[in-house]
């Protein structure tokens, strides 16, 4: 199994392998997002997990955890997953989830203008 990842400019987009649900490939996707976060190179991620339907509260605290940590660095987590149930437990535990990837890259664009919008103030 191999997570993929697309590094641009303004974020880092992280990619399940297709086909692949299983809370094992997201505690993989989890171990590589830790390492790029450890080399500081990136504020925003981007998880892709459209192929994830049901989560448990051990996946949701990485998840909290990494979404804090970002948050200190003045960045933020956007999940991409189109399942509703799953769509309201990320809503519950105050985490971003949106449908596409295209919501999501508008999101960190959005996040990134109000920053500058801020500090030119």
């Amino acid at each position: 199994m191999k997570v993929s990842i697309e590094k641009t400019e303004h974020y880092a987009m992280f990619r399940l392998p297709a086909g692949d649900n299983s809370l094992t490939a997201l505690s993989e996707l989890m171990q590589v997002a830790n390492q790029a976060l450890d080399q500081n190179e990136f504020v925003y991620f981007i998880f892709d997990i459209n192929g994830i339907e049901k989560i448990e509260s051990a996946e949701i605290n990485s998840l909290l955890e990494m979404h804090d940590t970002l948050l200190e660095r003045n960045g933020l987590l956007i999940c991409i997953n189109k399942h509703i149930d799953l769509q309201n437990t990320f809503e519950e535990n105050q985490l971003i989830a949106v449908p596409s990837e295209n919501e999501a890259i508008e999101y960190v664009m959005m996040d990134q203008l109000e920053k500058q919008f801020l500090d030119d103030i």
